[in-house]
């Protein structure tokens, strides 16, 4: 599973309505577990996107970081070559994850058609 899917809010938000049920005891753990693992990769690709937006974002004449009025910083298309493969290798990295079986969750789990495959989809569940 892409590390760069945790992060999305369709992702936060199917497995927050999943983690507020009641699992059975093997699942809920295993849940917890990879809520901490998810949480720690989710903070190490901020840490990789600021690195990434220090290095190529673009800048004042004083050579400070140019920021929009939201605070945001885009990167400097002039190095785009430069940076576009960064960008994409980053997008494509792989957790170690082990997804869940679906038929872990249990029989008391309500979720969505489109909840369920978009969780199997990007590797979270497996069938």
């Amino acid at each position: 599973m892409k590390i760069a899917v945790f992060g999305s809010p369709q992702f936060q938000h199917h497995i927050n309505s999943l983690a507020q049920q009641t699992l059975p005891v093997k699942t809920a753990f295993k849940f917890k577990k990879m809520f901490k693992v998810i949480d720690e990769e989710l903070k190490t690709l901020e840490e990789v996107k600021k690195g990434l937006v220090e290095k190529f974002g673009e800048r004042t004449e004083e050579g400070a970081l140019k920021e929009d009025e939201n605070g945001s910083v885009k990167l400097d298309l002039a190095k785009r070559s430069e940076w576009e493969p960064e960008v994409l290798d980053m997008q494509n990295i792989e957790s170690a994850l082990e997804p869940v079986l679906v038929e872990d969750l249990g029989d008391k789990v309500e979720i969505s058609t489109a909840a369920l495959l978009f969780l199997v989809e990007v590797g979270f569940l497996k069938e």
